[in-house]
């Protein structure tokens, strides 16, 4: 009886081990996969700063000071914790205070503003970098830390 319980043990064994490198396959796969989407993703970067350079397309410069605008009531938390995106991947910035008070009353319809001036220059500094493909005028990146808002 002792020998037939091993023997079931050791086939639980077998077939545990044979199933772990089953799922460590397809984690490598997976990984793969992942890799992959990245290498796409740099290959496609360069082929649009290769095409960019070809037309003389220029990304455009980031000026030095960005605004985005906000709920009067949300001032306070956002100047404590930073502008994070609400219903986006990234926070919109505009280079006047003008098309940033403006986007604002679009979304939000008529209610107290405020426009947050933003260190453009020092986040820049900082290694941090924007998406500048967008509508002339317009910048995006992922969020935006209190210390770099006016």
């Amino acid at each position: 009886m002792d020998d037939k319980r091993y023997v079931m043990t050791f086939e639980q064994f077998v077939l545990n081990e044979a199933e772990c490198k089953k799922d460590a396959k397809k984690e490598d796969e997976e990984t793969d996969e992942n890799a992959a989407l990245i290498a796409m993703a740099a290959k496609k970067a360069k082929d649009d700063m290769d095409e960019a350079a070809k037309t003389g397309q220029e990304a455009e410069e980031v000026p030095a000071v960005l605004y985005h605008a906000i709920k009067l009531e949300d001032a306070e938390a956002v100047k404590k914790e930073g502008l994070v995106p609400q219903d986006e991947e990234n926070v919109f910035l505009t280079d006047t205070a003008k098309n940033a008070e403006k986007s604002t009353i679009e979304q939000d319809g008529d209610t107290e503003i405020k426009v947050l001036s933003i260190d453009a220059a020092k986040m820049i500094e900082d290694g941090l970098t924007f998406d500048t493909g967008l509508k002339t005028g317009w910048f995006a990146i992922p969020a935006v830390d209190s210390k770099y808002i006016k």
